[in-house]
């Protein structure tokens, strides 16, 4: 466990940090760590992992914390930093908030995340490398937001995608190769966009995939 306490103290080197100790072992080897330059979302992590503020939230628990809910919290933006630290969650819902841009680089060091779960915001695009770092998620959901653009590099990071969930957004048409190298895709759905067809493999889509939501050209 130390060492992964070190590694995270290389990786935040913007925080300020402070030693805590009290009567077990487990406290008194225990970090803490200020993320109040996080914004809304260090304040909700703060309270999620049972700190008194977010001046000092422990290292181990973060480092710990697997299953992030933060949806319905009126969050409207996602700071660079938001998740640091966090190595081993693996589902983040963010659904239900007013976030309208993910910022490049923003999921880095989130190599365990299986789900995230956009649903329900103001995105009107997914700007290339979004989801940069995912190397290990399983599931997207940004159904129900305004997207009108996906870029050709969005997903370029994501190769064991198997579930696409973009129902309900503004979407027209999609550039060649948008899906390029995702291997194991299984779903895909386009139910509610304006689109009316797409062409496998122009998108670099197997003919296995299951699409909804629109006529699929080979």
């Amino acid at each position: 466990m130390k060492s992964k306490v070190l590694i995270l103290l290389l990786s935040l080197l913007s925080a300020s940090f402070t030693s805590a100790y009290s009567g077990s072992s487990e406290e008194s080897s225990n970090i803490f760590i200020n993320i109040c330059d996080r914004g809304k979302i260090g304040d909700l992590l703060a309270k999620k992992l049972l700190a008194s503020s977010c001046e000092k939230v422990s290292v181990v628990r973060m480092i710990n914390l697997q299953v992030l809910k933060l949806d319905f919290s009126d969050i409207d933006s996602i700071p660079d930093n938001a998740f640091t630290g966090l190595y081993r969650l693996y589902d983040l819902d963010l659904s239900y908030n007013n976030i309208s841009f993910i910022p490049e680089n923003v999921f880095r060091g989130l190599d365990n995340l299986v789900k995230l779960d956009l649903n329900k915001n103001l995105l009107t695009e997914l700007p290339e490398h979004a989801f940069k770092g995912l190397y290990s998620v399983r599931s997207i959901s940004f159904e129900r937001n305004q997207i009108r653009e996906i870029h050709k590099n969005t997903f370029q990071e994501t190769p064991k995608i198997k579930d696409l969930y973009m129902h309900y957004n503004q979407i027209t048409e999609l550039s060649d190769d948008t899906f390029k190298g995702l291997s194991f895709v299984n779903t895909v759905r386009f139910n509610g966009n304006p689109m009316k067809e797409i062409s496998l493999s122009a998108l670099g889509l197997s003919p296995e995939v299951r699409i909804s939501g629109v006529t699929v050209k080979p």
